[in-house]
Protein backbone atom coordinates (compact mmCIF):
# COMPACT_ATOMS: atom_id res chain seq x y z
CA UNK A 1 0.00 0.00 0.00
CA UNK A 2 1.49 3.33 -1.08
CA UNK A 3 0.69 6.57 0.64
CA UNK A 4 0.60 9.76 -1.39
CA UNK A 5 3.09 12.23 0.15
CA UNK A 6 0.98 15.16 -1.03
CA UNK A 7 -2.08 13.84 0.80
CA UNK A 8 -0.05 13.34 3.96
CA UNK A 9 1.28 16.91 3.74
CA UNK A 10 -2.23 18.30 3.30
CA UNK A 11 -3.43 16.28 6.28
CA UNK A 12 -0.57 17.53 8.47
CA UNK A 13 -1.11 21.18 7.47
CA UNK A 14 -4.86 20.93 8.02
CA UNK A 15 -4.34 19.36 11.44
CA UNK A 16 -1.85 22.06 12.45
CA UNK A 17 -4.24 24.81 11.41
CA UNK A 18 -7.06 23.22 13.44
CA UNK A 19 -4.81 22.94 16.49
CA UNK A 20 -3.65 26.56 16.24
CA UNK A 21 -7.21 27.83 15.86
CA UNK A 22 -8.37 25.76 18.82
CA UNK A 23 -5.58 26.96 21.09
CA UNK A 24 -5.80 30.65 20.26
CA UNK A 25 -7.33 32.63 23.04
CA UNK A 26 -9.12 35.93 22.94
CA UNK A 27 -8.22 38.94 25.05
CA UNK A 28 -10.42 39.92 27.98
CA UNK A 29 -11.86 42.78 25.92
CA UNK A 30 -12.64 40.50 22.96
CA UNK A 31 -14.31 37.98 25.27
CA UNK A 32 -16.37 40.74 26.87
CA UNK A 33 -17.32 41.88 23.36
CA UNK A 34 -18.88 38.48 22.61
CA UNK A 35 -20.63 38.40 25.98
CA UNK A 36 -18.20 36.26 27.97
CA UNK A 37 -16.29 37.10 31.15
CA UNK A 38 -12.81 35.66 30.79
CA UNK A 39 -12.03 36.20 34.48
CA UNK A 40 -14.73 33.83 35.71
CA UNK A 41 -15.51 31.49 32.79
CA UNK A 42 -14.45 27.89 33.40
CA UNK A 43 -13.90 25.51 30.48
CA UNK A 44 -16.20 22.94 32.09
CA UNK A 45 -19.01 25.44 31.49
CA UNK A 46 -18.36 25.24 27.74
CA UNK A 47 -19.16 21.51 27.90
CA UNK A 48 -22.74 22.23 28.96
CA UNK A 49 -23.57 24.44 25.97
CA UNK A 50 -24.72 21.44 23.93
CA UNK A 51 -27.41 20.68 26.51
CA UNK A 52 -29.04 24.01 25.66
CA UNK A 53 -28.47 23.86 21.87
CA UNK A 54 -25.83 26.60 22.07
CA UNK A 55 -23.05 24.83 20.16
CA UNK A 56 -22.55 27.99 18.11
CA UNK A 57 -21.01 29.65 21.20
CA UNK A 58 -18.59 26.83 21.97
CA UNK A 59 -15.70 28.07 19.80
CA UNK A 60 -15.61 31.49 21.50
CA UNK A 61 -16.24 29.88 24.87
CA UNK A 62 -13.16 27.67 24.47
CA UNK A 63 -11.06 30.69 23.50
CA UNK A 64 -12.16 32.63 26.59
CA UNK A 65 -12.30 29.99 29.31
CA UNK A 66 -9.94 29.16 32.15
CA UNK A 67 -8.91 25.53 32.44
CA UNK A 68 -10.41 23.93 35.49
CA UNK A 69 -9.85 20.53 37.00
CA UNK A 70 -13.28 18.94 37.23
CA UNK A 71 -11.75 15.93 38.98
CA UNK A 72 -10.20 17.97 41.78
CA UNK A 73 -11.53 17.50 45.27
CA UNK A 74 -13.34 20.51 46.67
CA UNK A 75 -11.44 22.66 49.14
CA UNK A 76 -12.49 22.02 52.73
CA UNK A 77 -11.99 24.65 55.39
CA UNK A 78 -11.66 23.87 59.09
CA UNK A 79 -14.46 26.26 60.06
CA UNK A 80 -16.70 29.06 58.87
CA UNK A 81 -18.12 32.08 60.60
CA UNK A 82 -21.50 33.50 59.68
CA UNK A 83 -22.20 37.10 60.63
CA UNK A 84 -25.66 38.58 60.35
CA UNK A 85 -25.78 42.35 60.07
CA UNK A 86 -28.86 44.36 60.25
Amino acid sequence: MMVDPGAVAVLVVTSLIAIVEATQSLSAEECFGVGLNRATLLCSSCDTLKEFNLEVLENNCRKCCNVDDVNATPTKYPRAQLEVCG
